[in-house]
């Protein structure tokens, strides 16, 4: 019996020593007094029990800089430290930034450990610009202590004194977590002060934020918009400088920027002598990509002078028909390029191909020089002055952020470049049909965009600007958006265009019906002679539409195959053939030509908050 009340007697012993031992905030009062000025002179006074796991050689205390209200603009605040005091005498401490948007005072010496105990921290200091100005009343809505707290406190209070002559409409307080809206808590009123006191322990990362509002007329007002701006002043600037860069290309692109007017658009059956299919898409574009290479491939096909074996879906070889004659510049250029040194094969597939890479350089080449500036203009030179401008106005407007949100905002735009090269590249393969590489680039520009929209998140939460961030993208779209409004046809360049639109037109609308009308041929010819402007017109479906039933009634009973082309699949229908041959061709030169890669309120709310902790 006396063996049994002797270890329980010791596991009393041991349990209250543990209880007794644990590190913890034993009380956390704040005496907090509203000048008529709207300065707060607040009393803090904080006793731990300091056990050295946390607390080695005192306490540090968050305090928000700035807060911003529900459009992303700042609202900062001042704070002015008096006293700082441990057990009533003064303390060492020191004041350093800590994270976006939070100053934070360490208490103690770093050279010095404090033995295990009781101690009471005292923080005295001044801060302005807390109190809510509305337009009916005046309220102080404030957090306590601050959620971020990692040590739980065993009581927590405040008392407010409020100005002389101060009429109370209204006063409450929440507990608990960020956001939640518990009310664990006392509270009285004396004449003209305020006290709340929690009746719970406030664990970990909890807090007690207080809101009381009183009649206007008391507080000092100040000028608002005047403190709003000078708070944003880098939202401000990224503002002005993006209405100067618009008013900057709006005067350039009426300049050299505005098309010369469109002539009357009729279906233009005929097609413009000596424009190939290439140079038709360069036009109609205003610019070269793969559908330029390809479409002169299948329009040198179609004329027999080379036939396309289709080994695979993304593996095609060119054979030499005839050698070149009564052709374009370009498509002589093609010829020459791709039958070099009496060869009379050439493949387009094999990932990095040098060959291909080089016949399309040279083609594109060509084309600047040959075609470009008697056609359209893409005023590129314009550019120069407004991007470096944006570059200016963006690194200008980071004056005031703090370097977190400087990384955050530059990682972000250059993220989402990395996000829009994800999306271009899933649309061009989805529309070349390419189902491998749409699933492989859907995998990766999912997780590109999800961790685009949790970085949004991040700046939100660490204090960034969600204005200042949109803006920067508006500079980047801008930028993009005009660099595409300047491209001007030139005179001549219109009227071709013109003809290329009627063309456009005539192969869109005209039914099959009409076709004979216009010509001798039989609709078999006249299918594949338009083919590879269809192509280049980004029309292939629609033209090869009209001649499904024809095509595919030819091929099943063997009176039509194209002698220039040999697919490695059967049994399909025209129009998959005609989406098959130019699409399939687009991969291919990408994957030869591709270089290898390398209020109300909750406890939180408010302003006052940040938190603490031992260090």
């Amino acid at each position: 019996m006396m063996r049994k009340l002797f270890f329980l007697i010791f596991f009393l012993i041991a349990a209250s020593s543990f209880v007794f031992s644990y590190e913890r905030i034993l009380s956390f009062h704040s005496d907090i007094l509203v000048l008529a000025t709207g300065e707060l002179e607040i009393t803090e006074s904080i006793t731990v029990k300091a056990e050295g796991n946390e607390i080695k050689r005192g306490i540090f205390r968050d305090l928000p800089s700035h807060y911003q209200n529900k459009y992303g603009l700042r609202h900062k605040v001042e704070y002015n430290f008096k006293e700082i005091l441990r057990d009533g005498q003064p303390e060492q401490h020191f004041v350093k930034k800590s994270g976006p948007g939070f100053i934070r005072i360490y208490i103690g010496n770093e050279n010095i450990f404090l033995s295990h105990g009781y101690y009471t921290y005292t923080i005295k200091y001044t801060t302005n610009y807390q109190i809510f100005l509305e337009d009916e009343f005046d309220a102080l809505y404030w957090n306590v202590n601050g959620n971020n707290w990692s040590l739980p406190i065993e009581t927590l209070s405040t008392c407010v004194t409020l100005p002389e002559g101060s009429k109370i409409n209204f006063y409450e307080a929440y507990t608990g977590f960020e956001e939640e809206k518990q009310q664990n808590y006392e509270s009285y009123f004396d004449d003209r002060r305020l006290c709340f006191t929690t009746t719970t322990v406030i664990y970990p990362y909890q807090g007690m934020t207080i809101h009381i509002s009183i009649e206007k007329g008391i507080i000092k007002e100040y000028d608002k918009t005047k403190k709003l701006i000078a708070d944003n002043i880098n939202t401000l600037i990224a503002i002005i400088g993006l209405i100067g860069l618009l008013v900057m290309y709006i005067i350039i692109w009426l300049r050299i920027g505005v098309d010369p007017p469109k002539g009357i658009i009729i279906p233009q059956f005929e097609i413009p002598k000596n424009y190939s299919p290439a140079i038709i898409r360069y036009i109609y574009k205003m610019r070269f990509d793969n559908t330029v290479f390809s479409s002169a491939i299948i329009g040198l096909a179609v004329k027999k002078f080379l036939s396309i074996d289709e080994v695979s879906k993304n593996l095609f070889i060119l054979r030499k028909i005839k050698d070149p004659e009564n052709l374009s510049k370009t498509e002589t250029l093609l010829m020459n390029l791709f039958f070099i040194h009496d060869f009379n094969i050439f493949e387009i597939g094999k990932a990095n191909d040098p060959n291909v890479k080089i016949a399309i350089d040279k083609l594109k080449n060509n084309l600047n020089s040959d075609i470009k500036s008697g056609y359209f203009k893409t005023n590129g030179k314009y550019l120069i002055f407004p991007i470096l401008f944006s570059i200016g106005m963006i690194l200008l407007s980071f004056i005031s952020l703090g370097f977190e949100q400087i990384f955050m905002s530059i990682f972000i735009i250059l993220w989402s470049f990395a996000c829009y090269a994800a999306i271009n590249g899933l649309i061009n393969s989805f529309s070349q049909q390419n189902t491998k590489s749409t699933l492989l680039l859907g995998f990766i520009t999912i997780p590109f965009v999800l961790i685009w929209i949790g970085l949004l998140f991040l700046t939100v939460h660490f204090g960034g600007s969600l204005i200042v961030l949109a803006l920067h993208l508006l500079y980047i779209l801008v930028n993009v958006l005009f660099a595409y409004l300047i491209k001007a046809p030139t005179i001549n360049g219109r009227e071709i265009m013109d003809k290329i639109e009627g063309l456009r037109m005539f192969i869109r609308t005209t039914n099959i019906d009409e076709i004979g009308n216009f010509f001798v041929e039989d609709r078999i010819q006249i299918y594949e002679k338009y083919l590879p402007y269809a192509i280049a017109l980004d029309c292939e479906q629609i033209w090869t539409k009209k001649f499904e039933r024809l095509i595919s009634a030819a091929i099943s009973n063997n009176s039509y195959q194209p002698s220039w082309n040999r697919s490695y699949a059967t049994g399909i229908s025209a129009s998959s053939f005609s989406s098959n041959i130019s699409s399939g061709i687009s991969r291919a030169v990408s994957t030869s030509s591709t270089s290898p890669s390398s209020g109300g309120g909750s406890s939180g709310g408010g302003r006052g908050g940040g938190g603490g902790g031992g260090w």
